[in-house]
């Protein structure tokens, strides 16, 4: 499992591959892991999310398991606390 980065999400919904400044191929398969004390949304969206719910949520070392499709992921911090996620290529 190549490992990319780890991130701090902002309380702003932004695209997951300009936080880690990669692109995620078409037809592979990646791992998002909110680190411990983390709660962090997710929202694969072809506009930017305009409600701060929108998505899933990934907390405590929860996995997402994520493959780009014709949208773009972003990501926002659930909380006030700071959010990190590592994110793995796993297939």
């Amino acid at each position: 499992m190549p490992y990319i980065a780890k991130v701090s999400v902002s309380s702003q919904w932004t695209p997951l591959e300009t936080l880690l400044n990669v692109t995620f191929a078409s037809g592979s398969t990646y791992s998002i892991q909110a680190f411990d004390s983390s709660c962090v949304r997710l929202c694969n969206s072809t506009t930017v999310p305009t409600d701060p719910e929108d998505g899933e949520c990934i907390k405590n070392l929860m996995q997402a398991i994520y493959s780009p499709d014709s949208g773009t992921l972003y990501v926002k911090k659930g909380a006030t606390i700071p959010a990190t996620v590592a994110v793995s290529k796993i297939g």
